[in-house]
């Protein structure tokens, strides 16, 4: 599914004159698929805001009170301007569309808060109103939606950041516009599907790469053991684990390679920063490894040490091979410079351009973007995935992929989107979200690997 920004929406708009013939198609259209799911005799209220989208809402309730709905309108309009008494079966948010990207003024503030107190279902239009359409970030008050019908075609911040705590059930109502380009999409198994690791019967663990994980710090060699765990069930041949500290036991199936990877064997792929301290020791090993010809995940403590030093960064950005990045928000935001809460898919686009690599922003609806420009908001995932060693992961699942696939990218894709589906699962069976372990997600991503096959 494609996704467009705010920019590209615009265009099509421009595309299509006149104005209010597009309106029309719009509210007509909104209007059906209200009387398909939500049949009268029904009372409906209708926000009604000052711009487009609510011309778009006062187009639906004059077809919906044709069709024999009773339809109250609040706006701020005439006598439409007082909150009903009593309760509607059926509230319509068409106060603000995709221009809004600020806070709401009052009255609509007001009407907002008083609308996440009514019991029955909320339908937005186009997005719910508070939601900035961009970066899925909920300026206060924000409508919270049962469904939303949005128009021409899907917007990116219905996906990420706040968007899936407000949107309710999305709707995409074309309304019959010409399909432009999109350098954005939404991931799901269509765009994974081909690339899934398959095995033959006449293999041996030197078929599925070697790969190298960096980190492991004191108090933290958990981390860097969850990577390689993860990279073993996710079907890496050998693993590797470079650690200056040794006092945690490490499981028998990875391999110790003392303080670096220097002396390992070639590897086909490196993990570098799971429970890495950013110490003067840590920053010359990963100075190492930046010039090993291979490709590389950059995680957690290495990208702590990007963000503190200018040369690291450096040589990232000049490196021949394939990179990728898999900062949470927090290290995003150390690595720009800026906070990134109301700008995540630029944040992503912008530190993809700016390290010449591939980049996974983490975080409800996790950004995959490319130094191209092109970009995906992952479709899977769950709250079960706000529990400590999630992230790690993530990483050594990249890392086995990167080892097995020949398209280093769709690695990333699949590692990223089966990371999530992993997460549904356990949810599914009583594991989550609450309380879900990382080493139980491990289990999970292996069980849904392999229900591919």
């Amino acid at each position: 599914m494609r996704l467009l920004t705010r920019q590209e929406i615009r265009l099509v708009e421009q595309n299509h004159r006149p104005a209010d013939a597009l309106m029309e198609k719009a509210g007509c259209a909104a209007a059906q698929w209200v009387f398909e799911h939500f049949p009268p005799p029904m009372t409906v209220w209708v926000l009604a805001g000052p711009g487009n989208n609510g011309t778009d809402a006062r187009i639906m309730s004059s077809h919906l009170k044709n069709a024999g709905y009773n339809i109250t309108i609040i706006s701020t309009s005439g006598k439409e301007n007082n909150w009903p008494e009593g309760s509607p079966h059926l509230l319509i948010d068409g106060l603000f569309g995709i221009g809004l990207n600020r806070p709401a003024a009052s009255p609509y503030a007001d009407w907002i808060r008083r609308s996440q107190n009514l019991k029955c279902p909320l339908i937005a239009l186009d997005i719910p109103s508070g939601l900035d359409s961009d970066s899925g970030f909920a300026h206060q008050p924000c409508v919270r939606a049962t469904h939303t019908l949005t128009f021409i075609a899907a917007k990116p911040g219905l996906y990420t950041g706040d968007g899936p705590d407000h949107a309710g059930k999305i709707t995409v109502l074309e309304l019959d516009c010409l399909p432009i380009s999109s350098s954005g999409s939404l991931l799901d198994l269509s765009d994974v599907e081909g690339g899934w690791p398959i095995r033959q019967r006449n293999t041996h663990k030197g078929h599925f790469g070697s790969l190298g994980i960096l980190g492991g710090s004191e108090n933290m060699e958990g981390a860097a053991i969850l990577s390689g765990m993860a990279a073993l069930k996710c079907g890496a041949g050998r693993v590797w684990l470079a650690r200056e500290n040794r006092v945690r036991h490490c499981p028998p199936e990875i391999m110790d390679a003392g303080p670096d990877l220097s002396g390992i064997p070639p590897l086909t792929a490196i993990v570098a920063g799971p429970g890495l301290f950013p110490d003067q020791s840590s920053r010359d090993r990963l100075s190492t490894i930046l010039e090993m010809a291979c490709p590389l995940v950059l995680d957690a403590g290495a990208l702590t040490l990007l963000a503190l030093n200018a040369e690291l960064a450096r040589q990232v950005t000049h490196r021949d091979c394939f990179t990728v990045m898999t900062p949470h928000p927090g290290e995003a935001r150390r690595l720009l410079g800026q906070d990134i809460s109301t700008q995540r898919l630029d944040a992503a686009l912008q530190l993809a351009s700016r390290f010449n690599c591939t980049v996974v922003l983490k975080g409800c609806g996790s950004i995959i973007a490319q130094p191209d420009g092109q970009w995906w908001i992952n479709s899977t995932g769950n709250a079960a995935l706000s529990a400590p060693g999630t992230g790690d992961v993530l990483a050594g699942a990249i890392g086995a992929l990167l080892c097995q696939m020949a398209n280093p990218v769709q690695a990333v894709l699949l590692a990223t989107y089966v990371h999530g589906l992993a997460a549904e699962y356990c949810v599914d069976v009583g594991l989550g979200p609450i309380g879900l372990t990382a080493t139980e997600l491990v289990d999970s991503i292996r069980l849904v690997l392999n229900r591919r096959l």
